[in-house]
């Protein structure tokens, strides 16, 4: 624990000394830190506990709403399930969902040739190598616009040399200077 203590002494009373005077002062700074300190210390630890009681009686809960069981009816008021547990409910019903026949858009169909889980697979695997694809042809495509500049650069200047004689000009230009 680092202390910095500071002390003003605006006036010392008539029967105290100024040795008096910075002691009290030292004690008092100390003391005050000391007790924020232990407020804080305390304060973190309080919360720490209420977290962890929180979290306990959270998955308490919901466990217990998991184990719970229910009879499921129709519209008739026909048990569908009798005494279902909710956990074991939640699986059939995502089975259910997973494996249900889609048409090309993930509509339920009864003439589908795919599962809802195939049809969702697909369909991500189709993005990714989508994404990727634009990527892969941006990158084609700025190698290709550098091969193509480089070879007319090199084109262009070996046509160009081949139009200017620079043997006449340097020998031009030798005469001159």
């Amino acid at each position: 624990m680092k202390l910095q203590i500071e002390v003003n002494l605006d006036w010392l009373d008539e029967n105290g000394s100024l040795d008096d005077q910075v002691k009290q002062e030292v004690a008092d700074k100390i003391a005050e830190r000391i007790s924020a300190e232990a407020v804080k210390e305390v304060r973190e630890c309080a919360m720490d506990q209420v977290h962890d009681k929180l979290d306990a009686l959270v998955t308490e809960l919901f466990q217990g709403f998991m184990n719970e069981t229910v009879t499921v009816t129709n519209e008739w008021g026909e048990p569908i399930y009798k005494d279902q547990g909710i956990e074991q409910l939640m699986k059939d019903k995502l089975d259910k969902a997973l494996t249900q026949k889609v048409d090309d858009r993930g509509n339920r169909t009864s003439y589908g040739n795919q599962t809802r889980l195939d049809w969702l697979l697909d369909t991500k695997v189709k993005q990714v190598v989508a994404q990727a694809g634009e990527a892969i042809a941006k990158q084609a495509q700025k190698m290709a616009e550098k091969a193509l500049v480089e070879t007319m650069s090199a084109k262009l200047s070996g046509a160009l040399l081949a139009q200017v004689d620079i043997d006449k000009i340097l020998s031009e230009a030798a005469k001159k200077g």
